[in-house]
């Protein structure tokens, strides 16, 4: 997971919808994604394509297309940070769960055979 990207697109009528890519990100950030980018897209007219105007539309081509030219070539994307980090701090509580004796999990196993602890 450490070397894969995401794109989050959303759409929302009326209210912009950063609290919900906000969410998304940092449940993606926790999987160890750390090139994660958002896209929203504000619907004020109608929920269908067919429906919305010409300049709405070409507004969300261009944002999708300028997007999508960013992952055309593949990539490994790279760790931050903070994604280091988050990772040892889930490394660390997985070794303290083994060292107390208690059962192991399927989790505390699929760490193990990653060959992470």
């Amino acid at each position: 997971m450490f070397t894969k990207s995401a794109v989050i697109l959303t759409q929302s009528i009326g209210a912009p919808n950063g609290a919900a890519q906000k969410d998304v990100a940092t449940a993606l950030s926790w999987l160890g994604i750390s090139d994660i980018k958002k896209v929203g897209f504000a619907l004020m007219e109608s929920i269908y394509w067919d429906e919305l105007s010409q300049k709405r539309k070409t507004a969300i081509l261009k944002k999708i297309k300028k997007i999508a030219s960013r992952y055309k070539s593949p990539r490994m994307a790279t760790q931050t940070i903070a994604t280091k980090l988050k990772f040892r701090l889930c490394r660390k509580m997985q070794k303290d769960i083994i060292k107390k004796g208690q059962p192991l999990t399927l989790d505390n196993r699929y760490w193990m055979e990653q060959g992470w602890l």
